[in-house]
């Protein structure tokens, strides 16, 4: 997919001359050809005989500041917080990028509005901020089906019987079901 919009900047500077950043929060690594898997706000990648972690919330504030960064003021939190197209989302009070913890299946941030705190998922912030819903579809579908993958390309609207028959799940649950119960 062409990201047109996308500014990439690399990472020499860093210690990393082979791996570019994107403003959308993508770390690309030249030499293998392939991205980065970005893990609870960072990426690991073996270098120098060490096992290097950074902190793709960091780096982007570093090399991306103020409006460089395309983002969406979040319905229902608009001046307080934002998404980018990448799955970052950005506290304007804190001035900067929420670290998502895992619930064991998906990323969520917890947002607050007059003195309330509430539980969000990642992908579907992002998805309600950058990705049209014209059928009131009520669920967000990962096409890659890594969960961790928030950003807006990898995300659909769908409905319940879509979202659950889409890829190779449900060929994975009865082939457990069959090893585990034999039928």
């Amino acid at each position: 997919m062409v990201k047109e919009d996308i500014v990439e900047i690399s990472l020499v500077d860093e210690g990393f001359p082979h791996l570019l950043l994107s403003s959308d929060g993508t770390v690309f690594n030249t030499i293998t050809d392939n991205y980065l898997t970005i893990s609870n706000n960072k990426f690991q990648i073996w270098q120098g005989g060490k096992n290097n972690r950074r902190s793709v919330g960091k780096l982007l504030r570093k090399y991306f500041i103020n409006n460089e960064i395309e983002m969406r003021d979040i319905p229902g939190f608009e001046g307080l917080y934002a998404t980018t197209k990448g799955g970052g989302v950005y506290s304007y009070f804190n001035r900067r990028f929420l670290s998502p913890g895992s619930n064991g299946r998906y990323l969520g941030v917890i947002l607050s509005k007059d003195l309330e705190k509430k539980r969000y998922l990642v992908h579907r912030l992002v998805a309600i901020c950058w990705i049209p819903n014209p059928n009131n579809l009520p669920q967000v579908n990962h096409k890659d089906e890594d969960k961790e993958n928030n950003h807006d390309y990898n995300l659909e609207w769908c409905d319940a019987k879509y979202n659950i028959n889409y890829g190779d799940r449900t060929e994975k649950m009865l082939k457990t079901r069959f090893d585990r119960h034999g039928y």
